[in-house]
């Protein structure tokens, strides 16, 4: 068991998600919907807003480039391109992966997680899978460790399970310095299959 301090923002409806891993054992997620404050203050939550495609953390800048319009059902390719006052960040540090982006659909209880792979870093994909990437920056050097940085693109491949809106945070850390930033973006349908005639 564990317990952790939460303050609501507003009084509504919420869901959590709990993201826990037992030894040998794949990650899992447990979700659950709370209500904070009295029903009196329950009202329709407002939809969230289309955020733009740039935000500013900080010194820091991220840009979330996409190749095309996301389609629930298919593959997607998100990038995400960081820069410092006006300069593509370079160090950029893999822990157990280059980056994370931690997915949830508005109004829904789908949820993904995904790690970038060491292919996607540089616009590839590696298959299928989402293995986190084992560090390979980190060797021993005579004066203690030696890191390999990487940057300024952060990629992932990842699949929407339905149409929608959805809020995408990402989790990186360039040298010492965390940086998270969060977007909002529609998902489309899946494409009408093609009934040409054969």
């Amino acid at each position: 068991m564990y317990s952790t301090d939460v303050r609501f923002p507003e009084a509504g409806e919420y869901v959590l998600f709990t993201m826990f891993q037992r030894s040998g054992w794949e990650r899992s997620v447990v979700s659950s919907r709370v209500f904070a404050g009295s029903l009196v203050d329950q009202h329709a939550a407002a939809r969230t807003a289309v955020t733009p495609l740039t935000t500013k953390v900080g010194t820091y800048a991220v840009e979330l480039v996409m190749p095309a319009p996301p389609h629930a059902g298919s593959w997607s390719a998100l990038k995400f391109r960081i820069t410092k006052t006006g300069s593509p960040v370079t160090n950029l540090v893999a822990a157990d992966s280059l980056g994370d982006l931690i997915i949830v659909r508005e109004g829904g209880l789908d949820f993904v997680y995904s790690h970038s792979t060491e292919g996607e870093a540089a616009g590839g994909m590696r298959g299928r899978l989402h293995a986190p990437l084992k560090p390979p920056a980190l060797t021993p050097g005579e004066k203690g460790t030696k890191v390999t940085y990487f940057g300024p693109d952060v990629g992932f491949h990842t699949r929407f399970p339905v149409a929608g809106r959805y809020r995408l945070s990402l989790e990186v850390a360039a040298g010492d310095d965390p940086i998270t930033a969060d977007f909002v973006i529609d998902v489309l349908p899946p494409p009408a299959a093609s009934h040409e005639p054969h």
